[in-house]
């Protein structure tokens, strides 16, 4: 295929993920470029930020504007995303996602499964209402949890890759795709209900812990 037909595929894949995920959030987006080298040695201030606060549909016009798919193939810009602050949100992330967990997530029928390398993937969950920052960053921890994620991820501002953009970070150059949507709906306040009995078990165990260590010291 010419370098034009690769084009307009990539740009389609871009183009129907912005689309996907406008239909089910009215939260609005960051759009960061990010060079090869600050991917690799992992220097977020060089983080540069196209665009903040944006609605998701502006997204892939703001993309195009600024030649994304030439720059991430021919010079190995990498294109991300992420949610802006100060607002709700009902969609949320859990980050390099292998295996079984992968199989996982397909099988509860979640949202979007993105697969960003040949192992990995990224998954987005549908809430049933909006939450705040603070509850998304709960929420995710505990997503992490049951889908053994990225525990370094877990933050709601995390940067998320965008399907239609190879990934630079693999020398066989991957392109970002979606691998699975589906029509599941998480209830926050189940998953509240479970992160705070997990956050009493967790107290509780600590304060045996230090029973028995002061029974030892005594």
């Amino acid at each position: 295929a010419s370098d034009v037909d690769r084009y307009y595929e990539l740009k389609q894949m871009t183009k129907e993920f912005f689309s996907l995920l406008s239909e089910h959030t009215t939260s609005k987006i960051d759009l960061a470029m990010i060079s090869h080298d600050t991917l690799i040695h992992k220097d977020n201030g060089k983080c540069v930020y196209l665009a903040r606060d944006i609605e998701i549909k502006e997204a892939y016009s703001i993309l195009k504007r600024e030649n994304a798919w030439y720059k991430n193939n021919e010079r190995r810009e990498n294109f991300m995303w992420r949610w802006s602050k100060e607002q709700g949100y009902n969609i949320a992330f859990v980050d390099d996602i292998i295996g079984e967990y992968a199989n996982r997530f397909k099988d509860k029928d979640h949202f979007i499964l993105i697969q960003t390398s040949e192992h990995k993937y990224q998954g987005l969950f549908k809430l049933d209402r909006y939450v705040s920052w603070q509850e998304l960053t709960a929420i995710q921890k505990a997503l992490q949890g049951f889908y053994h994620g990225d525990p370094a991820s877990t933050d709601a501002a995390h940067l998320k890759r965008i399907a239609g953009f190879t990934n630079t970070k693999y020398d066989t150059l991957p392109v970002v795709r979606i691998e699975h949507v589906g029509s599941n709906v998480i209830s926050v306040d189940q998953i509240m209900t479970l992160i705070r009995k997990q956050m009493r078990e967790q107290q509780e165990a600590e304060r045996k812990l230090r029973q028995v260590k002061g029974v030892k010291g005594s």
